[in-house]
This record gives structure tokens, sequence and C-alpha cells, in this order.
């Protein structure tokens, strides 16, 4: 019943199955491992896009208030100059500089070298 095709497709079937076994056998495990790390990389660039965007809101928060705090300050010192009595009438006053600082130096120094 059994011709010697049918002998030669159940030895070549086996081989084939027995190949495909053990080469899953190493595949699946570095899939796996691709995927975890792959994942990771993931989620550490969302935590780094995430932390980079809250350090840049907090530097500016603080450059605002720094801003608004040297300037008060020089306000301050205009009007204290200006009021004092015992100032020189022929002095000539402190020019203000109304942009002692600019609204964003990396933007402003980046625009002057080009």
């Amino acid at each position: 019943m059994f011709t010697i095709s049918t002998i030669y497709f159940l030895i070549y079937l086996s081989i084939f199955i027995f190949i495909g076994l053990t080469s899953s056998i190493f595949i699946v495990p570095l899939l796996i491992t691709s995927f975890v790390f792959a994942t990771l990389v993931v989620i550490f660039g969302f935590i780094s896009n995430s932390t980079l965007n809250l350090a840049l809101w907090l530097f500016f928060k603080t450059n605002m208030y720094m801003r608004k705090t040297i300037n008060k300050r020089r306000i301050f010192k205009n009007q204290k100059q200006n009021s004092d009595p015992d100032a020189d009438p022929n002095a000539t006053p402190i020019e203000q500089d109304e942009n002692v600082l600019e609204l964003n130096p990396i933007i402003s120094t980046t625009q002057e070298n080009n």
C-alpha cells in the first residue's frame, strides 16, 4: 500500500517539523526578549520626554519670576535715585534699559548668530 514516495514524504515532513520546532525554541525567546526591550525603549522615551517638558516648564517659570524680580529692583532703584534729596540736580539719571532681559535669550542669541 505504501509507496516509496509516501515514505519519502513522511521522512521529509518529520524532518521539516523537527527543524521548525528546533528553530522555534531559539526564535520565540529572542522575539520575547526583543519585544521587552522595545517596550522599555518606548517607556523610557516617554519618561525622558515628560521630565524634559517638566524641566523646561520649571525653567521658564523660574526665569519669568527672576525677570520680574530684577525689573522690580531696577524700577525701585530708579525711583529711589529720582527721589533722593541729596542727589545733584544736574547729574544725568541712570538710563533705563527696557531690554535688560529679553523674553527668550536662547532664541535671541541663535537669531543674532544667524
